[in-house]
């Protein structure tokens, strides 16, 4: 990756038509800083972000988890792992 980034960056330019494309312009400048400050803003303080989104992922979870199983502890065993598991608590 390094050595494709260098290549990129600081490489000799083969083709004449990507050597022509001007660089960012203004209103592309703007648009990556707004963008940057936002990410920059989400790593320094996502509470913000998250907050507004707690009511209703708590309402989510109280929904999904009706549904959900109860977990393998209370799976029921059959067959060969039935017996070993009766004789491993008789033993107990």
């Amino acid at each position: 990756m390094l050595y494709l980034y260098w290549r990129v960056a600081f490489g000799v330019q083969k083709n004449a038509d990507a050597a022509a494309m001007p660089d960012l312009s203004g209103r592309e400048w703007v648009m990556l800083g707004s963008l940057a400050a936002v990410v920059l803003w989400m790593g320094v303080y996502p509470e913000s972000f998250l907050a507004p989104m707690r009511q209703d992922i708590q309402t989510l979870n109280a929904r999904i988890s009706v549904a959900a199983p109860e977990g393998d502890a209370r799976l029921a065993f059959h067959g060969a792992a039935a017996a070993q598991a009766d004789a491993h608590e008789g033993a107990h």
